[in-house]
């Protein structure tokens, strides 16, 4: 198995992202210390569909259960972050792997 890049530096539950909608999220991600350059973001729909198409600008109309994408944003600051401040690098689906 092939080590990762960069180590978790940190586990931290928001219980509020639970069936967030992409304002909750958003402000969230705007709330973190600009010491973390990558964060994993697990939540619902439709908020996390939504939030992910509100970043990128993406008309992806379900992330399904287990849908995984990463999203390259264009701040310096995790205080910058707004809707289309991102693009979409990387997604994937289960149906994909059948």
């Amino acid at each position: 198995m092939k080590k990762a890049d960069y180590e978790m530096e940190l586990l931290k539950y928001e219980g509020e992202l639970y069936l967030a909608d992409t304002r909750t999220i958003l402000y969230t991600l705007s709330q973190l210390d600009n010491q973390y350059r990558h964060v994993f973001v697990v939540a619902h729909n439709p908020g996390i569909t939504d939030c992910l198409n509100q970043l990128t600008g993406e008309l992806i109309d379900n992330v399904p259960t287990c849908g995984i994408a990463q999203i390259q944003l264009n701040i310096n600051a995790w205080q910058e972050i707004t809707p289309y401040s991102g693009h979409l690098t990387f997604y994937d689906i289960p149906k994909n792997h059948k």
